[in-house]
């Protein structure tokens, strides 16, 4: 056991916490809270102890399917159909208690109640999941870094049959990269279609006489109903996006990554996009980073995630490094934000970068692989890890933070109790029909030592 959850310091793009700095105990929500004013009243949070889940999960890693060499994570993806939970990622087993009970690699269901895993939903990938959706008409669409689903070619996209795992041969997608390998990293299902982020060239799909073919780079959309690629979106990145959003209102489309142009100009960490087009949206700012080394350093700043608020009226981004950005939707001007990093005055790194955010009840949950310090009313650092330039208040935060979808203000009721492995934290924040939240990522184990299989679900009561 290497880490706990309270170490998810900075791992893949930032400084992990030292060791032997780091306290024994989960420290209780607010104990550590800063000078300035507390949080301001807000909806109910969930509670900070994990459900039971009846000791089901995951376990076992194979890196070999990551398209980043050093990114350890066990679940990166979960979605919903008919009362089951469904987990995909880079583990390789299914396990009770921490034993193994069978080898079902990269994706596998639980009941989402029980949390007992649903034997007879098999399906056989060769490689890593990394997103998960489901459409109106019950399929479930699996992408990520695989090429073969059940003994025949599917690279990084497939439509499974919920139930069974059988593939669904009425949605069908063919996506192809000129170099290198072919994988999708993120999906967003909205309205008619589903919007693919990934290391993709070109793609082809459909059925019947409903099909075509577009040529694109990293970001393309496809049909909800066949997979038949839109001919009219095809807006052209420097690099894959890490995480793409479509807007509700069907007016654009957000895509975040560490990209440094977008159709030929000049953007970075977040771009808006026409969902039409692929067009830039205008009237928009920049999103400017917490830290950017340049011209020092040639490390562009990025975003790994970013959410359109239920109530349509904010964007949340994720800048370098470390950072969690309230930002108005009309035009991504700064609203609020909230910094992790070690304690006031000290020299030891800490914190991490936030990297899923979901929203239930009117509170935003943003997760990340950070342990130590929140920084509310935070926007710059001049070293990563350490305290930030300035901030109104401070608090503990573990793994997820909890804010009000309106104020932006941090729930400090919210502290979860856990424990990760790796030190790459949680990757996927979900929300099931019943109003739970889900975590994946790395987890292992609840403070009180009750084992956990990569998966973590926490309700309202």
């Amino acid at each position: 056991m290497r880490g706990r959850l309270h170490r998810w310091g900075s791992r893949r793009r930032g400084l992990r916490a030292a060791a032997g700095l780091l306290v024994a105990a989960v420290v209780a929500a607010g104990t550590t809270t800063g000078a300035a004013a507390p949080a301001s009243a807000a909806p109910a949070v969930m509670l900070s102890t994990p459900k039971s889940l009846g000791g089901w999960g995951v376990t076992g890693l194979d890196v070999r399917t990551s398209p980043l060499a050093d990114f350890k994570s066990n679940v990166t993806a979960l979605a919903e159909w008919n009362g089951r939970i469904y987990v995909g990622g880079m583990f390789t087993a299914v396990a009770r208690n921490g034993t193994t009970q069978a080898a079902q690699p990269y994706l596998a269901a639980f009941d989402r109640a029980t949390g007992a895993w649903v034997t007879t939903f098999r399906p056989k990938l060769d490689g890593g999941v990394w997103d998960l959706a489901v459409t109106p008409k019950g399929q479930l669409l699996v992408a990520g870094y695989f090429g073969v689903v059940n003994g025949t070619t599917h690279r990084a996209l497939v439509a499974l049959n919920p139930s069974t795992g059988a593939v669904d041969s009425t949605w069908k997608a063919t996506l192809t990269r000129t170099t290198g390998r072919v994988g999708v990293r993120t999906m967003h299902l909205q309205g008619s279609w589903v919007y693919l982020g990934g290391n993709v060239n070109a793609v082809s799909g459909g059925t019947g006489t409903d099909t075509g073919s577009v040529r694109g780079k990293n970001l393309f959309k496809v049909k909800v109903s066949n997979g038949r690629p839109s001919a009219g979106f095809h807006p052209n990145m420097s690099t894959a996006p890490w995480q793409v959003f479509a807007s509700p209102k069907g007016d654009r489309v957000y895509a975040a990554g560490r990209f440094g142009t977008v159709n030929g100009k000049a953007k970075e960490i977040l771009a808006v996009l026409s969902p039409t087009t692929g067009a830039l949206v205008s009237g928009v700012a920049n999103v400017a980073p917490t830290y950017d080394c340049r011209p020092a350093c040639t490390k562009a700043p990025y975003s790994e995630a970013v959410y359109e608020t239920k109530n349509g009226a904010y964007v949340i981004a994720t800048p370098t490094e470390h950072g969690l950005t309230q930002l108005t939707r009309s035009t991504l001007a700064r609203r609020y934000g909230h910094y992790t990093g070690g304690d006031p005055g000290s020299t030891v790194k800490a914190g991490g970068d936030y990297q899923a955010i979901a929203e239930a009840n009117g509170v935003v949950y943003a997760a990340c692989h950070c342990f130590r310090q929140d920084y509310s009313g935070a926007y710059r650092t001049t070293t990563p890890g350490l305290a930030p330039t300035s901030w109104s208040r401070y608090s503990r935060i573990n793994g997820i933070g909890a804010y009000d979808a309106t104020t932006f203000a941090k729930l400090d009721t919210f502290s979860p109790a856990m424990y990760g492995q790796y030190g790459d934290g949680v990757w996927q924040l979900f929300v099931d029909s019943a109003g739970c939240l889900w975590a994946g990522g790395d987890i292992v184990k609840t403070a009180s030592n009750a084992w956990l299989g990569g998966f973590a679900k926490f309700c309202r009561t």
